[in-house]
């Protein structure tokens, strides 16, 4: 499925910009997704199983040189796993949405929380530009 997406997407105007969703982890779905792209973004929760993984899915997009950075989602709780880890291993994270039942209710309503809370839609801008910015720097 996402081999035929990526086929019909090269057929477009590249001036936009797509983004392919992928599961987690390394397997054969999230290779085919990230091959060819300008960077991978790779979203993570502060858990052992998303450390793990992160870890995974940063060896992975190391290996293939795509320029990538994290948001943790559900972020907080005093659990610095992911940003240990980010730290470590000179990951930039671009994000953290904390846990909140504001933002969770929204999602289960099928609301992008960023269309509602301004706030959110800058923080996600201020990803875009950061993403952005990197991909320029990496293709010079």
């Amino acid at each position: 499925m996402t081999r035929r997406l990526k086929k019909e997407v090269s057929k477009l105007d590249r001036r936009g910009v797509v983004i392919v969703d992928s599961p987690p982890g390394a397997g054969c779905p999230v290779v085919e997704a990230i091959r060819g792209s300008d960077f991978a973004l790779l979203v993570t929760e502060p858990t052992p199983f998303g450390r793990h993984d992160l870890e995974i899915a940063l060896k992975l997009v190391r290996q293939m040189g795509i320029p990538h950075g994290v948001i943790i989602n559900r972020a907080g709780g005093g659990n610095d796993l992911i940003e240990e880890l980010c730290a470590k291993d000179g990951v930039p994270i671009l994000l953290e949405i904390p846990f909140s039942t504001q933002l969770a209710s929204l999602g289960a309503r099928g609301i992008p929380f960023s269309r509602v809370i301004p706030f959110w839609q800058e923080k996600f801008d201020q990803v875009y530009r950061v993403i952005e910015e990197r991909c320029r720097c990496a293709s010079s």
